[in-house]
């Protein structure tokens, strides 16, 4: 897996194959990809330093990355 620089307002630092790279608070690395079809977002992403990982759908049109990025880092935060 390569990734060339990306960097956004959601904090994504790379992308490629189609996966985002994104670095939480205390070099936490996400790996995922956020999508949308036919009314639905979806989000799947993996911790892989924690082995966590997470596939979610919802039908809210906005940006799911204010509750989905700080969720993770929780879930990383426990797993530490």
């Amino acid at each position: 897996m390569s990734f060339v620089p990306a960097t956004d307002e959601r904090g994504v630092t790379g992308y490629g194959l189609g996966l985002q790279r994104c670095e939480l608070p205390g070099c936490v690395e996400l790996l995922g990809h956020l999508g949308t079809a036919a009314g639905y977002r979806t989000v799947v992403g993996q911790l892989p330093a924690q082995r966590i990982d997470i596939a979610l759908v919802i039908t809210n049109p906005d940006d799911p990355s204010p509750v989905f990025f700080p969720a993770f880092q929780l879930m990383a935060d426990e797993a530490s």
